[in-house]
């Protein structure tokens, strides 16, 4: 029940992207379809903003509309902003599609079960993490033929709260009555500097609700075209990425390879300056951070920081946005700030 009741073939591809449907403060919707696919792959991919989305609409007027038809265009609206920083990064040519796919994923805020899950996939998509990706350089490519092994060295740093390192590859169209979709199978292990081996997450695709609704956990993936393996507090040091050609018997096949670090540490996301309040709506105030114990304080200045006035010094950890009724002060100079303990994050600009 309500679950495997994602609609239409085409939304079952291996290679496109489904979008589960969230509203603003990360909560998904009762209409949005959940996975698995037929044969036990995951979908959706992703989640963004489908409710209560302000939109155009016919004849020549704006309504608001929910749904994942909502949620689609805005990742789409993210990924034409993250070719346009590759494309100028790169002397003006495209990425590879599958590439950015790797990065939209392997970057999205987890939502749910830990890891990957069939209602919200690997989270909602952080447009942020993944510019910082593409400008940081944090991929590479590779291509494997059948029984073949490839090594990547990837060097994490000290501080370093959780590492997620994600393999993927557009595969090969299957026959339309396959029951496995997946042509090209890869399996990808990475090994710490103890040489202690980790598998990528993996979730139970037995059709019974208990097995669906299970976190994910680590194991070989037979199913996906694409893997991720995720550590908490990894320690600093080289640490080898194995991709190992299981079964490709339509090679060789292309895959890419994406990483990121995530640090102790806030950034304030909305707003970073420059943005215009009206006294007494309503705005949502949001953050990026791991930690989720403790308390966080959430405070604004009208005069560049010169004095600060309390929202609330009481917020969960586990908190990510605060709806702030604006005040009716104005000024050219505000700033918002978000802080636990020693960390603290404030708008770029007033």
């Amino acid at each position: 029940s309500s679950w495997g009741n994602v609609t239409g073939g085409h939304k079952h591809s291996k290679n496109s992207i489904a979008v589960a449907n969230l509203d603003h403060l990360d909560v998904v919707n009762g209409s949005s379809s959940r996975g698995p696919a037929h044969d036990g792959r995951l979908k959706p991919e992703v989640s963004g903003v489908g409710t209560s989305v302000y939109s155009t609409s016919n004849p020549n007027t704006y309504v608001t509309k929910t749904g994942t038809s909502m949620s689609c265009p805005g990742v789409a609206g993210t990924f034409a902003e993250l070719y346009h920083a590759y494309k100028t990064l790169n002397s003006n040519n495209n990425p590879p599609s599958a590439l950015m796919k790797a990065i939209i994923m392997n970057t999205a805020d987890d939502l749910g079960n830990a890891g990957p899950d069939f209602t919200h996939g690997y989270g909602r998509i952080n447009g942020l993490k993944a510019v910082e990706t593409i400008e940081q350089g944090k991929y590479l490519s590779g291509s494997i033929s059948n029984s073949g092994t490839n090594t990547h060295t990837i060097t994490v740093p000290a501080g370093v709260r959780k590492m997620k390192v994600m393999t993927y590859w557009h595969d090969y169209r299957a026959s339309v009555s396959a029951a496995v979709a997946l042509v090209n199978n890869i399996n990808t292990t990475l090994t710490d500097p103890s040489s202690t081996v980790y598998n990528p997450l993996i979730l139970n695709y037995a059709p019974v609700s208990a097995s669906l609704a299970a976190p994910a956990v680590p194991g070989v993936d037979i199913r996906n075209n694409h893997e991720q393996v995720t550590l908490n507090a990894p320690v600093a040091g080289n640490y080898v990425l194995t991709v190992n050609g299981a079964s490709i018997p339509m090679g060789p096949q292309t895959y890419y390879v994406t990483w990121i670090f995530e640090m102790d540490g806030y950034t304030l996301t909305y707003p970073i300056g420059g943005e215009g309040f009206v006294p007494g709506t309503t705005e949502t105030v949001r953050w990026n951070t791991l930690e989720t114990v403790g308390t966080q304080s959430l405070s604004y200045s009208t005069n560049n920081g010169a004095t600060w006035s309390n929202m609330s010094s009481a917020l969960p950890g586990t908190l990510r946005y605060f709806n702030w009724v604006v005040p009716s002060a104005v000024s050219g100079q505000c700033l918002v700030r978000i802080s636990r303990g020693a960390y603290t994050a404030q708008s770029d600009t007033s």
